[in-house]
């Protein structure tokens, strides 16, 4: 298996950020945007999560009924068939798979009918590759209900670029 590494200076450079992983947990990323979405996917097979990808709903859904999977990412903001719409035929498949939902803000017609959608995990756009692997950390780790602030160690202070990277 081929890992591609990115170009652009401080990103995934073999520098770990702070994150414990789930090294068999395996996730669904249902981004349109296939740099955002192959970057995002990248950075957590870098901290050890088995990563899938796709580029709209129905290839998503279509993966989800396919293969097992422990977390589905994905964008809201989705040809043909939504994140929303996506989670809505995981639920009433009786999936109890755990998602974030990425997403600059929830689109106004949907959450009305969709208030449940509001208590899910959103990842709010642009996000950091910290804020990503922190996210994915709480949802993998079911136990966890609310994280104790953390004192920055030495190595935290000089953030490197890929902790300042924004998706």
């Amino acid at each position: 298996m081929h890992t591609r590494k990115f170009r652009q200076p401080g990103i995934l450079t073999g520098e770990s950020l702070p994150c414990q992983t789930h090294p068999h947990a395996r996730i669904l990323m249902v981004d349109d945007n296939s740099y955002r979405g192959e970057l995002g996917a990248e950075v957590l097979r870098h901290h050890g999560y088995a990563v899938t990808t796709a580029r709209d709903g129905e290839t998503g859904w279509a993966e989800l009924q396919a293969n097992q999977y422990h977390l589905l990412i994905t964008e809201n903001d989705l040809p043909g068939l939504t994140g929303v719409s996506l989670v809505k035929k995981l639920r009433a498949a009786g999936m109890p798979l755990p998602v974030i939902t990425i997403t600059a803000a929830l689109p106004a017609w949907e959450s009305p009918d969709y208030s449940w959608l509001l208590k899910a995990n959103k990842l709010l756009r642009p996000y950091s590759i910290e804020d990503l692997l922190g996210m994915v950390k709480q949802v993998l780790r079911p136990t966890a209900s609310v994280r104790a602030p953390s004192t920055p160690t030495a190595n935290q202070h000089s953030q490197s670029a890929a902790d300042r990277l924004r998706l």
